[in-house]
């Protein structure tokens, strides 16, 4: 097999991995706590990517409000590759 085959799926899984990223905001925002099979599915798949960010760059708060900003970071990696 061609290695551009294996850069072509590695790109489509980065992709795939930002779009769950962006979902997860989104629904942590709408339904937070959720105990739906798909919203729990989200959850694992991208924690395996955001707990290696929390531990490097902690949430931040302003008025009792928490901000993490490990997706947003996490975002950013992904599109730099």
């Amino acid at each position: 097999m061609n290695i551009s085959f294996f850069v072509l799926v590695f790109l489509y899984f980065l992709r795939i991995l930002s779009f769950l990223i962006v979902i997860r905001i989104v629904l942590s925002w709408i339904v937070p706590g959720s105990s739906n099979r798909l919203y729990l599915f989200i959850v694992e798949t991208t924690e395996q990517v955001l707990r290696p960010i929390r531990r490097v760059i902690p949430q931040s708060g302003a008025g009792g409000l928490m901000i993490d900003w490990s997706p947003l970071i996490a975002l950013l990696l992904i599109d730099f590759i």
